[in-house]
């Protein structure tokens, strides 16, 4: 028989091993747990030589902190949203995805995100644009990618038709309808003699919201009204700027014919002004070293300025199982990472203002429009959650743009299907 004294050493010991080997097990478990934390991220990608140095940004990440791998999604822009829709109805969504900012209000509606205002909030001070990334008041995600639609401009042909070139006009405060009208005119002409003119100041009529809605917006109109709920199109300011965006063609001949735009281009040497989105412009640049490309804002109608902005924002799934983990990384990648060296403009606004001014500055005069465009009024298409309007509008648009109809009438008509589709 054991003694009394012997019998409790025997059962410290053993309950100093059971309690040794539960914390081994327990920080064997926690540890597997941190390992265990997968996000899934997920994209559009167009050019297949981004899909590396994307990789190289999200290892970056994963070093940063340990315990945490993300795999990437890919696919072109076809399709792309169609799915992350069908997977976040199924509850298999990724993690973080990026969503355009005209489908995002879907999104929404669905269900299918959740609300980063929280996260987001304190750190509204540093970012360049956030109204692409809300609905209805909430924030959803950072907006990537980003920046305003803007005009590009061949200084040479300026200099060709003995013109001031845009920023010096602009500087001069005279960077208004009036005044490009009539330098409009000088940049148009007949370049070989041939009774033809084969030189344009401006581009045919684009139905991209871009060019016709910014006019709408510079004359003091709108698309839709202010809640989103109607239609304002209709509206004599509206109507002035659907005329001046046709009359380029038609009244002031300072756009080519949409039957006679081919040929036509800041490549060719025929175009003196393109309008385009920031985030292009240094790739279009790049291809065209050989003309002198600047950027310069919209100018100016009774209204004042107007852009079309806006990025597309990264999102966290409601189906992720790490909320916070989702969150950071989504915010890490729009806000600090360097993913804008790879298509757009950052998130961020001190690296606009510097490193990205400095980047545009090689290739292009007048870096400084991009934070002009976006410090004055700027918002996004009128169809943001409403994709089924621009089936219904561009139709109409381009026989207002042949010369088909007036204005007016395509403004009532216009107007009609816009409240047929929200009020359905």
């Amino acid at each position: 028989m054991l003694s009394r004294k012997v019998m409790p050493e025997k059962i410290r010991w053993t309950l100093t091993c059971l309690v040794s080997l539960f914390l081994l097990f327990s920080f064997v478990f926690r540890a597997a747990q941190a390992e265990e934390i997968v996000l899934e991220f997920a994209m559009w990608i167009v050019e297949p030589a981004e899909i590396e140095p994307t990789l190289e940004i999200i290892r970056t990440y994963e070093e940063m902190n340990p315990g945490v791998k993300i795999n990437l999604i890919h696919q072109p822009w076809t399709g792309y949203h169609d799915k992350m829709m069908t997977l976040g109805i199924a509850g298999t969504a990724p993690d973080v995805m990026a969503i355009s900012r005209v489908y995002l209000a879907n999104f929404v509606e669905a269900n299918l995100l959740l609300p980063l205002t929280k996260e987001i909030e304190p750190l509204l001070d540093e970012i360049i644009e956030i109204q692409s990334g809300m609905h209805e008041g909430e924030i959803y995600g950072i907006p990537v990618w980003g920046g305003p639609s803007l005009w590009m401009y061949n200084g040479g042909m300026f200099d060709l038709a003995g013109l001031q070139r845009p920023p010096e006009v602009y500087r001069q405060g005279d960077w208004n309808w009036d005044t490009v009208l009539d330098m409009a005119r000088k940049l148009t002409y007949d370049r070989d003699g041939d009774g033809v003119i084969d030189v344009w100041a401006f581009e045919s009529p684009s139905t991209i919201a871009t060019d016709w809605v910014a006019k709408v917006h510079q004359f003091g109109g709108r698309v839709l009204t202010e809640d989103g709920k109607g239609a304002a199109i209709n509206a004599p300011a509206a109507i002035a700027g659907l005329t001046l965006w046709a009359d380029t063609v038609h009244q002031y001949q300072v756009a080519p014919p949409w039957n006679q735009r081919a040929g036509v281009g800041l490549a060719q040497g025929t175009l003196a002004i393109y309008v385009r989105w920031a985030a292009e412009a240094v790739s279009v640049a790049r291809v065209n070293d050989h003309l002198s490309l600047g950027l310069i804002p919209q100018p100016e109608g009774p209204a004042g300025s107007y852009h079309i902005a806006g990025g597309v924002p990264l999102t966290v799934s409601r189906n992720t199982k790490y909320p916070e983990e989702a969150a950071k990384f989504a915010i890490w990648y729009a806000l600090y990472s360097d993913q804008w060296q790879l298509r757009g403009i950052p998130a961020n606004r001190s690296v606009v203002a510097y490193e990205y001014r400095e980047m545009v500055g090689e290739y292009l005069e007048n870096p400084d429009a991009i934070m002009h465009a976006m410090s004055g009024p700027h918002g996004m298409e009128p169809h943001a959650g409403r994709v089924e309007l621009v089936s219904m509008w561009d139709p109409i648009l381009h026989q207002l743009r042949l010369g088909n109809i007036a204005p007016e009438a395509a403004a009532q008509q216009i107007a009609e299907g816009i409240e047929a589709i929200l009020n359905k």
